[in-house]
């Protein structure tokens, strides 16, 4: 059986980061080229606020297009997850319905399957999966899936 590594890999936290190293601008241009984002005008207006008020990595509010992030967890794969939740919402029902049929049809693709094995909660709920999909795997998507990452996948 060969080994199939992840496209993006999952960062370590970085304990040395406090509020005043995080550069927001910094973290946005890094994921735009690291992750071949296409639609830079939309992404622009998403809020990034690096907080200490949680206990958990990052948290996101779809409606207002807002994120927070913990320091130690300030990265491109992070804000990749989190930015793919704001996508999702910005799909119709009948796309996010159809987003769980298409992505049946792949679920023997080496990368999907692969993340499916090494992170299990990727395909308990289509909502944190479909982030999952887009933080680990990201442009190495079947084709088929890109027009469910609206603003990043697609245009």
């Amino acid at each position: 059986m060969c080994f199939v590594r992840l496209p993006y890999l999952e960062e370590k936290p970085d304990y040395t980061m406090t509020l005043n190293s995080c550069n927001v601008e910094d973290l946005r241009t890094r994921f735009y080229y690291e992750r071949n984002v296409k639609d830079w005008d939309f992404w622009d207006t998403v809020e990034i606020i690096p907080s200490v008020e949680m206990h958990y990595p990052a948290w996101t509010i779809t409606e207002v297009k807002k994120i927070w992030i913990r320091p130690e967890w300030f990265n491109v794969g992070v804000l990749s997850h989190e930015i793919a939740h704001i996508s999702h919402n910005e799909m119709n029902d009948t796309d996010m319905a159809n987003f769980v049929i298409d992505l049946e049809k792949f679920k023997n693709n080496k990368y999907i399957k692969t993340l499916y094995k090494q992170i299990p909660y990727t395909s308990t709920n289509y909502i944190e999966g479909h982030a999952n999909l887009y933080r680990f795997i990201c442009d190495k998507l079947p084709n088929e899936l890109n027009k469910y990452y609206p603003h990043l996948l697609s245009a």
